[in-house]
């Protein structure tokens, strides 16, 4: 999408039938394209998706401009060459021991039918983001975060929050506690395999890293109590270990906002979307 497009205010003419099924179409077929590794498209899909009911013009020339880049980058997929992903020599000697006094018979839910540990550890580096109020009608924020293996992206995120947030900081977190959730639930399918590692949340809101890695914060906004003390918990139990990233260096934006060409493409290398093959024309 370009950067900065706001579809929601787009006031074009309404569709007729025929060109409402081709949008509806255009639209299933990028959510079947994100599910099969293509999700440098997530967030210009999901963002066309609220307006299946009422499509205008607008919205179907940006849904033609979505293929179009589709069908000039046909090479592009995941690269599955798994490394271990580099992350701060402190989360490995992270003790979670401290915070037993605030969350007491606070553990991990370790099912007692699991496998042993077997094999190298593999670590979940998580890069999470949000976009404060950009929708200019009902002004929610979009949830954005990648889940790596190793380095091999394995999940990928981006939908507009449920409720609406007041501040930047009750938006990255509540981003941040969606994409915790997620992390427990990988933790859980990996131990089932007799997989464990650690698992690291990286997000560029300082604010929000402080406040749930460091002890002594406090909360003064109540409305994110939960959020707040979900992660909080997921910290002092060992789940997650929360490190802060530059904005720059955040690859979770393009599941967020619009951003420009440059920023796309090279976020896009950095979440292991490479060309796989070349096309040879008869």
């Amino acid at each position: 999408m370009a950067t900065d497009d706001h579809p929601e205010i787009d006031d074009t003419q309404l569709l007729d039938p025929k060109s409402h099924s081709i949008y509806r179409f255009l639209v299933g077929a990028g959510i079947w394209s994100i599910t099969l590794g293509r999700f440098d498209i997530i967030y210009a899909i999901q963002t066309l998706s609220h307006f299946l009911q009422a499509p205008r013009k607008g919205h179907l020339d940006r849904a033609i401009r979505i293929f179009g880049y589709l069908k000039f980058n046909p090479t592009l997929g995941i690269s599955m060459t798994p490394t271990t992903s580099s992350f701060p020599t402190s989360a490995t000697e992270f003790t979670p021991s401290h915070w037993r006094e605030q969350y007491p018979n606070a553990r991990e839910d370790i099912p007692a039918d699991a496998p042993p540990p077997l094999g190298r550890p593999i670590s979940l580096v998580v890069h999470v983001d949000a976009s404060h109020a950009s929708n200019l009608i009902n002004r929610r924020s979009v949830t954005g975060f990648i889940v790596f293996a190793n380095g091999v992206p394995i999940y990928w995120h981006s939908k507009q929050q449920n409720t609406i947030e007041t501040s930047t900081f009750g938006s990255e977190i509540v981003a941040a506690r969606i994409a915790a959730e997620k992390i427990i639930e990988y933790r859980y399918k990996l131990r089932m395999m007799g997989i464990q590692g650690p698992s690291l949340l990286f997000g560029d809101n300082k604010s929000v890293v402080t406040s749930c890695s460091i002890l002594s914060n406090t909360l003064k906004k109540r409305h994110n109590a939960l959020a707040f003390h979900k992660l909080r918990e997921c910290v002092a139990t060992g789940i997650i270990q929360i490190f802060h990233v530059d904005g720059k260096s955040n690859v979770a934006d393009i599941f967020t906002k619009p951003v420009p060409g440059d920023v796309f493409r090279r976020h896009r290398g950095r979440v292991k979307l490479h060309v796989l093959y070349f096309q040879t024309r008869l």
